[in-house]
Order: structure tokens, then sequence, then C-alpha cells
């Protein structure tokens, strides 16, 4: 995997991708030597029908009032994404769990507002998954990551405590912060990339 790079993460109003919309979105974009070449952090106010989750709320560190203070419409802000992604063609497109979730919220938001809803699967695209490349390494290549393991016992593989495992600055306060998380991908997908290439 080569050549240009978009790296993006959400934070969002709540776990369902059909329910909720993003309130930050942040795209850092690099060559193939990971070097931050733009850096876009958009913030957006929710619409008038969507009621936030309390533990998203938490989770991100958003309170109501900064919300509103957004300077962004959700419309302006999904208009302002597709036209990061369409700046940035041809390119692979990365982040952590977006396979399974943040993609979904794209589609619902550009499906919404009427931006093509599959736009980062149209041509001049690729897209991969820190958080797949990294579960692939854990199963085929036990031992070059360290996975951190849970008071309980279990293992995990949330960004923050395996950056963190692995020697990548993430601190607890800092994650869930869009810009923040897409710098420990960025930063984390160096590391697989070197050490299970």
């Amino acid at each position: 995997m080569s050549g240009s790079f978009l790296f993006y993460d959400l934070e969002t109003s709540g776990l369902a991708p059909a329910w909720n919309v993003p309130l930050q979105a942040a795209f850092v974009a690099t060559g193939d030597d990971l070097v931050p070449s733009r850096e876009t952090v958009l913030r957006a106010r929710l619409p008038a029908h969507v009621v936030p989750s309390p533990d998203a709320l938490l989770v991100t560190g958003l309170d109501p009032d900064r919300i509103e203070a957004a300077p962004l419409s959700q419309l302006e802000l999904m208009q302002a994404i597709a036209g990061v992604i369409a700046e940035a063609s041809p390119a692979t497109i990365l982040g952590f769990n977006t396979m399974a979730y943040d993609e979904e919220v794209l589609r619902h938001g550009f499906f919404q507002t009427l931006q093509p809803p599959y736009a980062t699967s149209m041509p001049g695209y690729q897209r991969a998954d820190v958080l797949i490349m990294l579960r692939a390494v854990t199963m085929l290549a036990p031992g070059v990551v360290t996975i951190p393991v849970t008071p309980e016992g279990k293992p995990t593989l949330r960004l923050g405590p395996v950056c963190r495992a692995n020697g990548i600055v993430l601190d607890e306060a800092d994650a869930h912060d869009a810009l923040n998380d897409v710098h420990a991908t960025i930063a984390l997908f160096a590391l697989l990339r070197e050490r299970a290439p």
C-alpha cells in the first residue's frame, strides 16, 4: 500500500449511523512518507431533530453549548467533507474502525444532504481500516505489536490503549478528539507498516 493517503476520523452524536450525525471531522492528507501535507478539522451543530446521546457527549467531552457554537450546519459539514474527499483523489482513505462505523456515518450523512453517498468507493479511491490491519497483524504475526489487557484480563484493541502500549502518545484525555485520533492512527499505521510490512 503506497501513494497518497487520506486519514480521517469522525466524532458523532451517538453510535447509530442512521440516527446520529458527525459533530467533528478531521482529515490529514499524507504522501507515502506519512508526513502530513494538509490537515482539515471541521465542527458542526446538531440539526434540530437530533438529540445527542449523553454517553457520546461524555466520551467526546463536548457539551451542548460548544456544539451549538460550532461554525457549520450539517449540510455545510457534509459538503465540506465531500470537498476534502474529492480533492484527495487518487488516494487510499484510512482510519481506525472506519469500515464498520465512520463509513456508515458518512454514507447516511451524504445521503441525507444529497451528496454522493458512496463517495469513498468511487474510482480514484481505495479504502482500508487500521483496526482490521491491527487484527490481522495480531493473528498472523503475534508479538509484533503489544496488545494491552484490560483490568478484567481481556485483550483490547481500542486505539488509545494500543497506542500507549506501543509507545505512541495518546492520553485518554486527548482521545476522542478527531484530530488527535487521526494523528494516533497515522502513527499506529506507520508502526504496523514498519514491523509487519
